[in-house]
């Protein structure tokens, strides 16, 4: 029931993703379009940085449509690769701390 009503709260917003992928952690924020953060987590990976990316972005689909998601930035060691298997665009971490 409660996983119903959060479907129908996302379906009316515009969300944002935003994934630093490292060798030891994974940082995820999900904002909504006023940049209110919605959820937001640190995992570390364990040596296993994409595979705790699959279930994060699993975890977070069950709980929000895919239509809903519009923008997705990347950035961390494996930014570009993760870019080149969900989509969205890569931004340097340099630039993504300034």
């Amino acid at each position: 029931m409660v996983q119903n009503q959060t479907q129908l709260v996302t379906d009316f917003h515009k969300l944002y993703l935003g994934l630093d992928i490292g060798s030891v952690s994974l940082n995820t924020v999900l904002m909504d379009e006023n940049h209110n953060v919605i959820e937001d987590y640190y995992d570390y990976v364990h040596g296993k940085p994409f595979n705790v990316l699959r279930e994060r972005l699993t975890s977070l689909l069950k709980r929000h449509s895919s239509d809903s998601i519009i923008g997705i930035a990347i950035t961390g060691t494996g930014g570009k690769l993760a870019m080149d298997l969900i989509g969205g665009i890569f931004v340097n971490e340099i630039i993504a701390q300034a």
